[in-house]
């Protein structure tokens, strides 16, 4: 009871590595909870990370009582659950040539709030990005 969940992730890859991890994950209790996740990934020179995460949580009842607060930094998310969702993960483009691409889903209902961005910092030359966000 009154307990929360601190995750955090580090991932490296190693010069002409290919990453790719996924992690899915529900938090089903019924009353307020913390989940807070910080996630890091770091490329070396033409490595590439593919990092995915699918989230669900109970959301509160309808009334707004009760729900899980996530508080993010991962950089592909798609959220259907909790009562209160802050997302605001970042990248920085390094080294010349790089890419970096953000995608987000939050599905909102009732008296759940998602309050979600990113940001984009380009360093090296030649760097290009992408962000979809979309909110329901």
């Amino acid at each position: 009871m009154e307990t929360g969940q601190f995750e955090r992730t580090l991932i490296v890859a190693e010069e002409r590595s290919f990453v790719e991890y996924i992690e899915g994950c529900t938090v089903p209790y019924d009353t307020n909870k913390l989940h807070a996740a910080v996630v890091e990934l770091y490329c070396r020179e033409a490595a590439k990370i593919k990092y995915s995460t699918v989230q669900t949580a109970y959301v509160g009842y309808e009334q707004g009582k009760g729900g899980i607060y996530n508080f993010l930094t991962e950089v592909m998310q798609v959220e259907t659950g909790y009562a209160i969702t802050w997302k605001y993960p970042s990248m920085v483009l390094e080294s010349d040539d790089s890419v970096g691409e953000f995608y987000s889903v939050a599905l909102t209902n009732n008296y759940q709030q998602a309050d979600t961005g990113t940001t984009m910092i380009h360093k090296g030359k030649n760097t290009k990005s992408r962000i979809i966000s979309k909110g329901i």
